[in-house]
């Protein structure tokens, strides 16, 4: 999407360990570490746009959702960002 010099939140997790509220619980303690231990002013994320776990999480997290892009292969990506209002 073109954007450049950001902090981007990311993280992958194995299979066997999806849908048990681990990824939610990592990025909600992700997000406190950044803002409070980093003083990080915002957090990007992007996730597949048909990855619905993972657009929850970051939702769920505040974080909002800014754009859908297609990357070169035309896969649909969406863009998150979340601020520290602090």
């Amino acid at each position: 999407n073109g954007n450049t010099n950001f902090y981007d939140f990311c993280y992958l997790l194995y299979t066997p360990f999806c849908n048990k509220g681990y990824a939610f619980e990592a990025t909600n303690a992700w997000i406190d570490y950044g803002f409070n231990n980093m003083n990080i002013k915002e957090l990007n994320a992007y996730t597949h746009s048909e990855n619905g776990a993972s657009n929850r999480v970051l939702q769920k997290n505040g974080f909002q959702f800014m754009e859908a892009y297609p990357d070169t292969a035309n896969v649909l990506w969406n863009w998150w960002l979340v601020s520290n209002n602090k």
